[in-house]
């Protein structure tokens, strides 16, 4: 069972929200990785983070989502 916060999201549509915040970040510094042409460590590290939030958020969201047995 799915349960509610103070602002009434569930635990499916934060995960989800959490999921395109983090692969929004990731699609930005990604492209300001490549026309720059050159990485900087702070964006490196925004990089990296992001991926492993998403990835985090993916293993969230797909918990939810199992049946009980």
């Amino acid at each position: 069972m799915a349960t509610k916060d103070k602002s009434g999201l569930d635990d499916r549509s934060m995960a989800k929200w959490g999921m395109a915040a983090s692969m929004g970040t990731l699609l930005v510094t990604g492209l300001m990785e490549t026309k720059k042409g050159r990485t900087g460590n702070t964006m490196r590290s925004v990089h990296l983070w992001s991926g492993l939030a998403l990835v985090g958020f993916s293993l969230w969201h797909y918990s939810l989502y199992q049946r009980k047995r």
